[in-house]
């Protein structure tokens, strides 16, 4: 457009009529008896809160040792812990602040089992040069932390949230660890990319794996053959 001229007036149409927005409201509103609708039913917490509480909680237990800081902490992860169960249907009508309290008492021994990890990852690779690389820069430790705070709320009846939690460090690692599987002590992963432990997985005590491994198979459910 040239110096001077005046801009033509914009034309807009005409308003979207209100019955199409209504029958769309409508439907959209109506589904509740669809996968979709009973999803939501069950509760569909945000994965952003979800990531980082377990981020939070997983740097707490591998790394924080003074008091004032976990008597700082402690009391805010279990207000966000206590709010994400308040979005989900919890078991036998167990209180979001009930398994608060009985998942914290946990995190003590979680610490322990992740140290035992940490030493076997140490042992197990030539390549690592101290407890601490490992603790900050291996992808199989961020899985392997994550899947033992989320199978601690798995093994409490906690729905949903376990398993957005094991997605979340799936997505970072390329790790992909159900939070029902049972890992024993002294666990380690070397490399870990493409790793796949399904839920009906047991491994014991003093197990190293390797990339690109798939343990647990196809099993029928809801009565399928």
């Amino acid at each position: 457009m040239k110096h001077g001229e005046e801009r033509a007036p914009i034309l807009t149409d005409a308003p979207i009529d209100r019955t199409v927005l209504d029958g769309v409201v409508s439907a959209l509103s109506s589904d509740e008896q669809g996968a979709l609708g009973k999803a939501a039913a069950a509760g569909l917490p945000e994965r952003k809160p979800v990531a980082e509480w377990v981020e939070r909680t997983r740097r707490l237990v591998l790394m924080e040792r003074e008091r004032s800081a976990l008597r700082s902490e402690l009391p805010y992860l279990a207000e966000r812990l206590v709010e994400l169960l308040a979005l989900i249907p919890l078991p036998d009508g167990a209180s979001p602040s009930q398994l608060v309290e009985q998942f914290l008492p946990r995190l003590p021994e979680i610490r322990s089992t992740l140290s035992e990890d940490v030493a076997a990852a140490f042992e197990g690779d030539p390549a690592a040069r101290s407890f601490a690389e490992i603790v900050v820069s291996y992808p199989s430790l961020r899985a392997i932390s994550i899947y033992r705070i989320a199978h601690a709320l798995h093994l409490q009846g906690v729905p949903i949230l376990p398993r957005m939690m094991a997605e979340h460090a799936h997505g970072h690692t390329g790790i992909d660890i159900h939070p029902g599987a049972r890992i024993g002590r002294r666990f380690f992963i070397d490399h870990g990319t493409g790793v796949v432990i399904g839920e009906t997985t047991v491994i014991g005590d003093d197990v190293r794996l390797y990339q690109g491994v798939t343990l647990g198979a196809r099993s029928p459910r809801h009565g399928e053959s």
